[in-house]
C-alpha cells in the first residue's frame, strides 16, 4: 500500500484535493460481492442465515461497505468480505443510482427475478 497513507489523519485527508484522494484511496476493505450495489437493498446468506440490508459505504482513505437497516439509517456495521450468496432486490436510493449499477449486478438481478 502507498507509503503516503502511513500515519494518515482525518485532518490531513480533508486537506488533500479530490484528485489526490482518488489516487490514494485504498479500496481493499470493500466487499467484492457488493461492488456496484451501493444504495441497493440486498438479500444475503451467510452461514445458513439470510438477512436483508441496504449497502452503504464509509468515508475516508480506507472505506468499507456498511450494512444499513433502513434508508433513513445514518450508519451501520461493516459488511462481511464474503457472503454465501448476494441477491440485489431493488434500488433503495431511486432511479439516479440505478444508472450506475454495474453490468455484473444487473445480470445478478435478472437471474434473481427469474427464480
Amino acid at each position: 500500500m502507498s507509503d503516503e497513507l502511513d500515519g494518515m489523519t482525518w485532518e490531513r485527508w480533508k486537506s488533500l484535493p479530490e484528485c489526490k484522494k482518488a489516487v490514494l484511496r485504498d479500496l481493499s476493505d470493500l466487499s467484492p460481492q457488493l461492488m456496484g450495489l451501493d444504495g441497493w437493498r440486498v438479500q444475503v446468506a451467510e452461514n445458513g442465515i439470510t438477512r436483508r440490508f441496504i449497502v452503504g459505504r464509509s468515508t475516508g482513505w480506507r472505506p468499507c461497505h456498511l450494512e444499513l437497516k433502513t434508508k433513513r439509517s445514518h450508519g451501520g456495521g461493516p459488511a462481511s468480505k464474503h457472503y454465501d450468496s448476494v441477491i440485489p432486490l431493488y434500488n433503495a436510493r431511486g432511479l439516479e443510482a440505478q444508472a450506475r449499477l454495474s453490468y455484473f449486478a444487473r445480470q445478478a438481478l435478472k437471474g434473481a427475478k427469474a427464480q
